[in-house]
């Protein structure tokens, strides 16, 4: 196993089919990945940031918990009840029931 630097300085370890980065990288352009980017523990690890936000997200699906959605604007969190889903006003805790109705 050869190893390297030049990524962000961290140590680079290449393997046959697999590279692991301690420390940081940073890569720029387009970067294409056949298979699934998955984190190394569960609920523990975020893709961007408060000050480092991605621009658009681009997907067929999205399986989420809690929905969240804050801006300038607003604060508002939408979350899943039996019947119904409910939609909290976070700044002033007013929540509002979505009734759903079947079709």
């Amino acid at each position: 196993m050869g190893f390297g630097s030049g990524f962000g300085g961290g140590a680079v370890a290449k393997k046959a089919k697999k590279l692991k980065v301690q420390g940081g990288m940073s890569v720029s352009g387009t970067t294409q990945l056949t298979g699934s980017i998955l984190p190394g523990e569960n609920l523990t690890y975020n893709i961007g940031s408060n000050k480092k936000k991605w621009t658009n997200i681009y997907s067929t699906n999205l399986y989420t918990g809690d929905f969240h959605l804050k801006n300038e604007r607003g604060d508002w969190t939408f979350y899943e009840e039996r019947d119904c889903i409910v939609v909290k006003n976070n700044i002033t805790g007013d929540k509002y029931k979505m009734v759903l109705e079947k079709i």
